[in-house]
């Protein structure tokens, strides 16, 4: 399928969010505070990569779904390693269960919310 890139603007309005959000996450030290904040970076983060594959690459459910759990399984294997490498504080580690999963669960649902939300411009082809 073609790639839609009339999502432009609203990619971009949620990138410039997710951005904001991230930098005051981690400006704050919110995962201190509030652990659970990591669920909403990661739902915004999963809506922003999926409306992004959209917009500049394909317009296609099946792949979408696909690079969304390619990419979460790079990331978490990243943090993890990270986490390890930068000597991060306790708090900020990352392991595979449960937080791996949960974290790739909200990616793929933030993907669902842009593919239901893009859902007639896949229709129409």
């Amino acid at each position: 399928m073609k790639r839609a890139p009339q999502y432009l603007p609203l990619l971009l309005i949620l990138f410039a969010w997710a951005c904001v959000f991230e930098y005051i996450v981690r400006s704050r030290d919110w995962f201190l505070h509030y652990p659970r904040v990591d669920n909403i970076m990661h739902f915004g983060w999963g809506a922003v990569i999926a409306l992004a594959i959209i917009v500049f690459w394909r317009n296609s459910a099946r792949f979408v779904i696909v690079a969304i759990i390619i990419w979460q399984i790079l990331w978490e294997i990243s943090e993890i390693v990270g986490d390890r490498v930068l000597n991060q504080p306790e708090h900020m580690h990352d392991h595979l269960w449960p937080d791996g999963a949960i974290d790739t669960c909200l990616d793929l649902l933030g993907a669902a919310a842009v593919l239901w939300i893009t859902r007639r411009s896949r229709q129409s082809n």
